[in-house]
């Protein structure tokens, strides 16, 4: 009897939910919307009647759910409860979403340098590849004297052909620059210059040309040389530090002949006259010196002895007076301009003298005198 009351009893009670069923978990990749996610649409769950029945699920709900943040998320699903069926204590399904990390696609990091070799002793540390999305940094190590004109990132997305511009953040000056790897292949351009050297200032231009002598000195721009013989010209400039490469002689008058040896220029006497020489740098022309070319000291008139003598003896056995280069026979012979030419001019008249008076005292002997 009191078992039946009881029964009567469960049957005046409303049907209630009294424990809702373990759900499979479900995996899904990064990016998927909650929408495309494979939710069941029912459940199985026991009632106050101990009995197991299914009933339908009309929606998933997860606050944290963030599609593209790997990681498990758990949602609640929202039951269509059956009529006369009560679900007093709030049991809801639940249901664990893993959203697992893309596959991650590491691209190609290209390094080119202009200006510069790597042999140089260049050193700019920048990795090969790395995957999309993740931080690269590019450190500038050692330039090896050279500087840091520019330096630019590009890449060309995947699937496309153009190459785009990739921002560079500089987070050290001229030493460390990063970014976020996109999704395709990186190049790095680096473009060098050799470092700035100072400049030495440039040689003042030359004002003004001066010829001087090292071996005769030039008074009033004259000087005077023999028949052989040789003067060394300079030329020297104001200012003194100016620059030329060349200085250009120039020789007017057959008298001498010019040479140039360096800088320098070597003049030598042919001939009697003058010459008048002038030097030119970088077009600005010195003042004409005037060289005289004087006889050499061995170009002096030979003694008048040796070319005139003494006259042959005449027929009346007097000694010709008259002779016929040179002086008489009784008179000195001339002596030129040497010393020395006249003693032995004098010296060879007597002994001519005295023989023609040994021949005239034999030829009268002879009565022929």
């Amino acid at each position: 009897m009191q078992e039946l009351n009881e029964a009567l009893n469960i049957l005046d009670q409303p049907l209630t939910i009294r424990e809702v069923k373990s759900l499979a978990d479900i995996t899904v990749a990064q990016g998927t919307d909650s929408a495309n996610i494979p939710f069941p649409g029912q459940v199985m769950i026991t009632s106050s009647d101990a009995q197991s029945e299914r009933i339908s699920i009309s929606s998933w709900t997860c606050e944290t759910f963030d599609p593209e943040v790997p990681g498990e998320y758990i949602f609640t699903g929202q039951l269509v409860l059956p009529e006369g069926m009560e679900n007093p204590d709030g049991l809801a399904p639940l249901v664990k979403v893993t959203v697992t990390a893309a596959p991650v696609e590491s691209y190609a990091i290209t390094l080119n340098i202009t200006g510069a070799n790597l042999e140089d002793g260049i050193d700019i540390a920048v990795p090969s590849q790395a995957s999309e999305g993740s931080p690269v940094s590019v450190s500038i190590n050692s330039l090896a004297g050279y500087s840091l004109e520019s330096i630019q990132a590009t890449y060309t997305p995947a699937g496309e052909a153009a190459e785009q511009a990739l921002g560079l953040t500089e987070t050290e000056a001229e030493k460390t620059y990063t970014f976020t790897m996109p999704s395709g292949p990186v190049t790095i351009t680096v473009s060098l210059k050799a470092a700035d050297t100072p400049v030495a200032p440039e040689s003042p231009a030359v004002e003004s040309v001066t010829i001087t002598s090292e071996t005769s000195g030039l008074t009033g721009g004259i000087s005077e040389i023999k028949v052989g013989g040789q003067i060394t010209l300079s030329a020297e400039v104001t200012p003194a530090n100016a620059s030329y490469t060349a200085v250009d002689w120039t020789l007017t008058g057959d008298a001498a002949q010019l040479t140039t040896s360096g800088n320098n220029a070597i003049v030598t006497g042919i001939k009697e006259g003058t010459v008048t020489v002038t030097a030119s740098i970088n077009g600005v022309v010195s003042s004409p010196i005037t060289l005289t070319v004087a006889p050499a000291d061995n170009m002096s008139n030979p003694p008048g002895g040796a070319s005139g003598g003494t006259g042959a003896a005449g027929s009346s056995g007097t000694p010709n007076t008259s002779g016929p280069s040179g002086t008489s026979g009784d008179t000195p012979p001339n002596t030129g301009d040497s010393p020395a030419a006249g003693v032995f001019g004098m010296t060879a008249a007597l002994v001519l003298a005295t023989c023609g008076i040994v021949l005239c005292a034999v030829k009268r002997k002879r009565k022929s005198c």
